[in-house]
C-alpha cells in the first residue's frame, strides 16, 4: 500500500506518536508566509512525509536550523501554545525516531530550545514511549513515568552530542 509518509514513521514510532506528527504538519494559521514557524513546519513535512512529485522539488534543501528555532523561540508569545507544543512534540519524536544521526542531532536540539522557552524540561526517550505507548495511560503508568527519574541527564547527553556534531563540521555556520 502507498503511504504520503516516509517508512521510518511506521516503522520506529507508536501510532500516537506518528498521530503526534501529523497533528505538526499544519503551519499555524494568521501567520506570514516568511515566519520563522513556517521554516520549522516546512522541515517537519520535509522528514515526515513522502513528497508526491517523486524529486526533491518541494523540499529542495529544507534543513531544520537552531537559528530559526531561536528566532521562532524569541517570540513563541504570540503562537497559540496548543500549536506550539504539537511543534514541540514532534521535534521531540523526530529527535528520537529519526534514522539519520545528524538531523536527530538538530531535532533534539531544536526540542531543547522549544522545552526552554517554555519552562519545561525535556523528556527522555523512555518518558516518551511511556507517555505515548499505544494504550491507555493509567495510573501505574504515571508511576512508572516518575520512577523513570531526573532528565537533567537527558539534557546534558543532547548538549554533548550537538558540541561534538558542530566541533566535528569545524562549528555551526548556519
Amino acid at each position: 500500500m502507498t503511504t504520503v509518509v516516509q517508512p521510518w514513521v511506521g516503522a520506529r514510532c507508536t501510532l500516537k506518536q506518528q498521530t503526534v506528527l501529523l497533528c505538526a504538519l499544519r503551519g499555524c494559521d494568521g501567520v506570514a508566509k516568511e515566519d520563522p514557524s513556517k521554516r520549522i513546519t516546512r522541515h517537519i513535512r520535509h522528514v515526515v512525509l513522502v513528497n508526491a512529485e517523486g524529486d526533491e522539488s518541494l523540499f529542495h534543501g529544507c534543513m531544520v536550523r537552531p537559528d530559526w528555532v531561536e528566532e521562532f523561540c524569541s517570540d513563541i508569545d504570540h503562537y497559540p501554545i496548543h500549536w506550539v507544543c504539537h511543534v514541540m512534540h514532534a521535534a521531540e519524536i523526530v529527535g528520537y525516531r529519526y534514522p539519520d544521526y545528524d538531523t536527530r542531532v538538530l531535532w533534539l536540539q531544536s526540542y531543547r530550545l522549544f522545552c526552554g522557552a517554555l519552562h519545561t524540561l525535556p523528556e527522555s526517550e523512555a518518558h516518551l514511549d511511556l507517555r505515548l505507548a499505544d494504550r491507555d495511560y493509567t495510573e501505574e503508568d504515571r508511576r512508572a513515568y516518575d520512577r523513570l527519574g531526573d532528565v537533567a541527564p537527558v539534557v546534558e547527553t543532547v548538549e554533548k552530542i550537538v558540541r561534538v556534531v558542530e566541533h566535528a563540521r569545524g562549528g555551526y555556520s548556519g
